[in-house]
């Protein structure tokens, strides 16, 4: 019959390791100093491993600190009503004042174009007059308004998805890194 395995015993520190090498008569100096350099190691390894945890957490952390700092801000600017939207681009009396000049590309068109007539397809280029009214300037403006206001909607969105694409990275490799431990 063989002789049952030796009770498993839970150390804590170094001196309990050498009692508990005592009470198994393993007296030996290259006995003990094996498994001290067994427990270094595995200290070491600990400690390295903690340590690309923690350096790994804190890039993904610095990479999403701007990205929820534009969340906060995209936020804000959504909320504005829209009279409280600066106007960008040019100045409304110089907006919609039609084409200047228009020059097609050879060889794809003859020599000596005609400005006014699109040459592949036989129409008048349009040309359209400058705002006439202050209604158009304000129907204009309103455009703008919204126009800006859906792009800081779609960078919010966009800056969302990258934040939880970030944060659930940081999540998975939390969990799979501490399970390889």
């Amino acid at each position: 019959m063989a002789n049952p395995p030796p009770p498993i015993r839970i150390v804590s520190s170094l001196d309990d390791v050498a009692t508990a090498l005592q009470d198994l008569n393993i007296n030996a100096t290259a006995q003990f100093e094996l498994l001290e350099c067994k427990y270094r190691a595995k200290v070491a390894l600990e400690t390295s491993f903690n340590l690309m945890l923690d350096e790994s957490i804190q890039r993904i952390d610095q990479e999403l600190k701007p990205i929820e700092d534009s969340i906060a801000a995209l936020r804000v600017l959504v909320r504005i009503p829209d009279k409280q939207i600066q106007h960008t681009g040019p100045a409304l009396q110089q907006r919609n004042r039609g084409l200047v000049h228009c020059v097609y590309l050879c060889p794809l068109f003859p020599i000596e174009p005609e400005f006014e007539i699109a040459g592949h397809v036989g129409q008048r280029v349009p040309y359209q007059l400058a705002y006439g009214t202050q209604q158009e300037r304000d129907d204009a403006a309103a455009r703008d308004r919204r126009a800006q206001r859906a792009l800081w909607e779609t960078k919010l969105r966009i800056m969302e998805v990258r934040q939880s694409i970030l944060k659930q990275q940081k999540f998975e490799m939390m969990a799979r890194m501490r399970a390889e431990l």
